[in-house]
């Protein structure tokens, strides 16, 4: 399901804009990610949230660390779902994954910061580009282009690398 606000002030979704499948709609830009982005001199926000069979997933966050852009921060922290309760017959995880703070969005090289998820399993095809394991091989292969640890710890609790509370 997608679900779009007509501000951030707004708590309620935007009907009109919001879709309703229950699958991740395909060709969307980033489906596994939240992310804060600079969009005609406002921000734009994406939060996703999943409901997956397993207990943990991994997060990898993406961000610049200076004003062009030329390097930036990444990190990975592993986030345990909330289990789901209220007779639900399938076992299942919730993960809701909070945007970054907008202060880490690079407004002079707009490359947005974002936290991507990594399961450990494709499940079918949802996740087929992003497995945790694909993206082990790849940081050892190349670890310059790679700054997250590949045996990272546990989240932080609310934002999972600054801790605070999520947006």
């Amino acid at each position: 399901m997608a679900v779009e606000f007509s501000a951030p002030s707004v708590t309620s979704p935007d009907e009109e804009i919001s879709q309703g499948s229950g699958l991740i709609p395909s060709g969307a830009s980033y489906p596994n990610s939240s992310l804060y982005a600079v969009a005609d001199g406002g921000g734009a926000a994406t939060r996703t949230a999943f409901l997956l069979p397993d207990s943990t997933v991994q997060i990898v966050g993406t961000w610049c660390s200076d004003e062009e852009c030329t390097v930036y921060w990444q990190q990975s922290c592993v986030m345990t779902g909330a289990p789901l309760s209220c007779g639900v017959s399938l076992p299942g995880y919730v993960f809701d994954i909070p945007i970054p703070d907008a202060s880490l969005c690079n407004t002079a090289y707009p490359y947005m910061p974002e936290y991507t998820v990594y399961p450990n399993s494709t499940y079918g095809d949802l996740f087929e580009d992003y497995l945790w394991s694909d993206f082990v091989t790849a940081c050892e292969a190349n670890p310059t282009q790679c700054a997250a640890s590949t045996s990272p710890g546990a989240c932080l609790s609310g934002d999972p690398f600054f801790g605070d509370d999520p947006p």
